[in-house]
């Protein structure tokens, strides 16, 4: 299977989301592994920046809150 969703650079990309949700909540919870997989499948972790101690910044939060609305408040009507 060649999908770059899975390449070493993605794979490197969802540990750091995943590692930083621990550091902004605490715990991980279901709900990060289908923020970062939202995050991964459009391209949108390629605009993160990364702070000091390895990362992301503040930047995710924002992203969280897109996808929050995205995909929890408003979801997309089935065709």
């Amino acid at each position: 299977m060649n999908d770059w969703r899975y390449s070493d650079e993605a794979m490197d990309a969802r540990q750091r989301l995943l590692t930083s949700c621990i550091s902004y909540n605490g715990v991980l919870n279901p709900r990060h592994y289908e923020f970062c997989d939202w995050v991964i499948s459009n391209g949108a972790h390629q605009s993160l920046s990364i702070g000091d101690d390895g990362l992301y910044d503040d930047s995710l939060n924002t992203l969280y809150l897109e996808w929050y609305y995205t995909t929890q408040i408003v979801p997309e009507e089935p065709n």
